[in-house]
Formats: C-alpha cells, sequence, structure tokens
C-alpha cells in the first residue's frame, strides 16, 4: 500500500508542473508590442536554455501548440523555442508593419492607440 503522504506530494507536484506549464504556454499566447519586448521573451528563453533544464520548465508541444498530455508515441513534437521564435517573428513583422505605417501616413492620419513605451519609437521615427 503506497503512502498516503508519497500521493499527496506527488498530487501537488502533479498540480504544480500543471501551472508551470500554463504559464509557459501564455508567452506563445502572448505577443510582444515592443522591440524590447521581443528582446526580453528571447533573452529569457535563452536564459532557461542556459540555466536550468528546458525540458522541465517548457512543456513538450504537439503541432498544434498544445502541450503533450504525456509522451508523445510516434507523434512529431516541436520544440518549445520553435513556437517562441514564431511567435517573436510575427510580433516583429507586426512592428514593422506598424512603423511602415506611421512613415506613410504619419501620425496624424493613424487612429491608433499608442502606449507611452512606443510613443518614443514613434517620436524617434518622426
Amino acid at each position: 500500500m503506497a503512502d498516503p503522504r508519497w500521493i499527496a506530494a506527488n498530487a501537488v507536484a502533479g498540480e504544480t508542473l500543471a501551472a508551470q506549464d500554463d504559464l509557459a504556454m501564455k508567452l506563445l499566447e502572448t505577443q510582444p508590442t515592443t522591440i524590447a519586448g521581443a528582446a526580453a521573451l528571447l533573452t529569457y528563453y535563452a536564459d532557461v536554455l542556459t540555466t536550468t533544464q528546458p525540458d522541465v520548465v517548457f512543456p513538450e508541444l504537439d503541432g498544434n501548440e498544445r502541450p503533450f498530455a504525456s509522451e508523445p508515441i510516434g507523434e512529431s513534437g516541436r520544440d518549445f523555442g520553435y513556437f517562441i521564435v514564431r511567435n517573436v517573428a510575427a510580433a516583429l513583422s507586426n512592428i514593422a508593419a506598424a512603423g511602415e505605417a506611421i512613415e506613410q501616413h504619419g501620425t496624424d492620419e493613424l487612429d491608433l492607440a499608442i502606449c507611452p513605451t512606443d510613443r518614443v519609437l514613434v517620436d524617434a521615427a518622426e
């Protein structure tokens, strides 16, 4: 018969890992809106790769950006880094497109809510 303390500890560990996976997935669901944000996300990912075991921090993902429920058998998974890089590439593309729109139309014609951090970039572009 299993020790109830071991069972309880194992349950808590499972809940903790599930919460960690949920937080990691938020890194994929939240697209940076500034170049600094994109750099921070890449820096965080690189730091995790060099200081901890990334397979513990980041979940194994299937091809649709969903964590595998268990060890994949015969399924092709993607490294978490693939999705981080894809997310940052999309963010940088959006940032570049916004910058081009500002250059083409000027800030007076754009009806955009610009956060204070991005205001510095807009002012510099003008």
